[in-house]
């Protein structure tokens, strides 16, 4: 561990940080053992009622498994040690100082999900580079060994929250893309900026008994898993009090939260009193993070996406609708408009013909 002006500053400069040596490596074991019973539960009940889709509730609780991973959610109350684990973090003066540096006096849980990796041949992109929801945060625990490259990490850019934009929705890296394939070809400015931008690319790596914590601004991704790896790591993901969830979220039941301790159940609370300071990192990101310059990379990666976008969207969307129609369809709100653009006339394509 270090000095927590220390894990503050490189939280503020890289998005993310690992601190080190944080529980001691038999509570971690325990944890691991106890979930690993879990995960073998929700693999026989599956193979009992025959499911064979990602998505499953039974007697381990929602789970999603595919090939490359298998994800357990919300886990509350499954495994004492590493509900202590947490308990831990949430009340230990060097990570409740980091937290608060981060969010605030006052935050509340999204997701408290582990995630096993099933030791399959995963390649690259195992993961496409993307943000989460605005404000959102996640504390990752390693519940086992995670070395650097090709074992699933978390993949990391570090800086990177304070890029202008997702690069999911707005440039043209990899698949997925909804559009025309034909992008992912003709994507020159996209891989001018991947080549300077995914440059310092790298990832959560640790050893039992640590665990990070970054901002979900930061791209993130995984990292392929070409070492047969069967790593375990919890993801728990939370927003400050201040900021809106951008789905439903459920709240454990009356009968598992009997089992958490007290600082376990305040954040899982929903109805905290939002922050009424502004002084955090993640305030202090949105708000001096630059925009996209005329003619830099991050502005032309993106103008390449909306012609993507837009050339593909009648392509996809509707097929009778040719770049003709596209172009008829331009001219004709330009003239009662006054004014033409990709994303004027992407809008109004997508409301003429509805997918």
């Amino acid at each position: 561990m270090t000095d927590l002006q220390s894990l503050v500053q490189t939280l503020r400069r890289d998005g993310f940080v690992v601190i080190r040596d944080f529980f001691p490596p038999e509570q971690v074991a325990r944890a691991h053992a106890e979930m690993e019973a879990w995960f073998q539960k929700d693999i026989e009940d599956r193979r009992a009622k025959g499911v064979t889709g990602a998505p499953f509730a039974g007697v381990a609780g929602s789970s999603q498994l595919t090939r490359p991973s298998h994800l357990l959610l919300d886990v509350y109350g499954k495994s004492p040690t590493f509900d202590s684990m947490f308990e831990k973090i949430l009340t230990d003066p060097l990570s409740r100082g980091l937290l608060t540096a981060l969010a605030g006096p006052r935050f509340k849980m999204r997701g408290y999900n582990i995630r096993r990796m099933s030791g399959a041949y995963d390649p690259p992109p195992a993961h496409e580079w993307h943000r989460d929801s605005r404000g959102e945060f996640c504390i990752g625990i390693f519940l086992t060994d995670v070395a650097p490259e090709e074992h699933g990490a978390t993949a990391l850019v570090p800086g990177s929250h304070l890029f202008p934009f997702d690069p999911r929705w707005n440039a043209l890296f990899s698949e997925p893309y909804g559009g025309l394939k034909v992008f992912l070809k003709k994507n020159k400015y996209s891989r001018r900026l991947a080549k300077t931008a995914l440059k310092g690319a790298s990832g959560a790596y640790g050893r039992r008994g640590d665990f990070y914590v970054f901002l979900n601004d930061v791209w993130h991704g995984r990292q392929p898993n070409l070492r047969g790896s069967q790593t375990m790591v919890a993801l728990l993901g939370a927003f400050p009090t201040e900021f809106p969830y951008p789905d439903k979220v459920p709240v454990p039941a009356p009968e598992v939260l009997a089992k958490l301790s007290p600082a376990i159940q305040e954040v899982v609370r929903q109805d905290q009193p939002p922050n009424a300071s502004r002084d955090t990192l993640i305030h202090e990101m949105l708000t001096t993070r630059p925009p996209a310059r005329l003619g830099d990379p991050f502005y032309m990666a993106r103008l390449e996406r909306k012609i993507a976008d837009a050339v593909s969207w009648p392509c996809v969307h509707y097929r009778g609708v040719t770049i003709r129609h596209l172009l008829a369809l331009a001219r004709h709100y330009a003239k009662v408009n006054g004014r033409l653009g990709i994303r004027w006339v992407y809008r109004q394509a997508r409301d003429r013909w509805p997918g």
